[in-house]
């Protein structure tokens, strides 16, 4: 995951990327819900032939609107392991 203006994925390249299209929607669904939002919404914004972009909205328990850009993207070849920074996230306390 590289966190840029949007959000992005590295998508393994032996997982189709029409998989990953049909499913991203329910996915990012899923992972609003857990994280408490609330009004949630996922559509399908850009697809090429290597990644899919989706937008992820929905409002926080206080209301304030919240807007995600995510992309799965795939590689030729898995990316080297040693040079991924890895970067824990956690969710507020509710």
């Amino acid at each position: 995951m590289r966190l840029t203006k949007d959000i992005d994925f590295d998508r393994d390249p032996s997982l189709s990327l029409q998989s990953n299209k049909g499913r991203l929607p329910q996915m990012l669904k899923t992972a609003g819900a857990n994280a408490g939002m609330r009004e949630i919404s996922a559509e399908i914004t850009k697809e090429s032939g290597t990644a899919v972009r989706a937008r992820l909205a929905g409002r926080t328990i206080g209301g304030t609107d919240l807007r995600f850009e995510v992309e799965v993207s795939g590689r030729q070849r898995e990316l080297n392991r040693q040079y991924i920074p890895v970067e824990m996230v956690s969710p507020p306390p509710a």
